[in-house]
């Protein structure tokens, strides 16, 4: 027994077969590259412990500098309006599927097209929406985080003075210890703090953005092309 094999778009445009129900890239599967505009990474941030066995007493904490209040207030205005404004151009382009992409007589390959894309677009608004909301829990961590590394960043300085001035063998060994528990604890909040930044870059990137817009040249133009084939025969 044979199974029927739907035409694909381009043999519909050329030999005006019914073409196939049509699906945005992102919508397709979850194994789609484009996959992640639905859905935002997890935060991933670890308890600050001092027992961890990875060693994080050497991790680089010069590229890093404590955040005062005004600069984390500043960067979470400028997440808010980053997101904000991302969120509006999908509603432009949300708006403009829906009043363009029509045809004076019914054309269910475009309906589908219309509603598919619509329904596509308003995923990656939703996950952007989201994003949105959590973003208060996520500077509470960045605040705490932030005043975690000032912490362990003065206990390490304090701790290196009483060592260099430290005389016997015994204080020296005190001393070492506080020192070894007080880095790794500095470097613990340092890898924290770089998944939080890393977590803000990916949710503030314009990958979502570009994605509708191309998406919306895309049946646009792919709609525009079969009316006009069709209108031919």
């Amino acid at each position: 027994m044979t199974t029927e094999q739907l035409p694909t778009y381009e043999q519909s445009v050329t030999l005006c077969f019914p073409p196939p129900d049509y699906s945005t890239v992102a919508a397709v599967s979850t194994q789609s590259p484009f996959h992640h505009l639905y859905t935002s990474p997890s935060l991933n941030v670890h308890p600050v412990i001092i027992n961890s066995n990875d060693d994080l007493t050497n991790v680089s904490f010069n590229s890093y500098h404590s955040m005062t209040e005004a600069e984390i207030n500043n960067l979470y205005t400028a997440v808010v309006i980053a997101l904000d404004d991302k969120i509006k151009q999908i509603e432009l382009n949300t708006s403009f599927i829906e009043k363009r992409l029509r045809t004076r007589t019914p054309n269910h390959y475009v309906r589908r097209m219309r509603d598919s894309t619509i329904s596509d677009f308003k995923k990656i608004e939703s996950k952007i929406q989201r994003d949105l909301k959590c973003l208060d829990s996520i500077f509470n961590e960045l605040i705490f985080q932030n005043s975690c590394f000032i912490e362990a960043d003065a206990s390490v300085a304090i701790i290196q003075v009483k060592l260099d001035q430290s005389t016997t063998k015994q204080e020296k060994s005190k001393y070492i210890n506080q020192l070894m528990d007080n880095m790794k604890i500095r470097g613990e909040v340092v890898c924290n703090i770089e998944k939080i930044q890393t977590h803000l870059g990916i949710i503030t990137s314009d990958d979502d953005v570009s994605y509708v817009l191309k998406e919306r040249a895309k049946v646009y133009n792919d709609a525009k092309e079969l009316v006009r084939r069709q209108s031919r025969v």
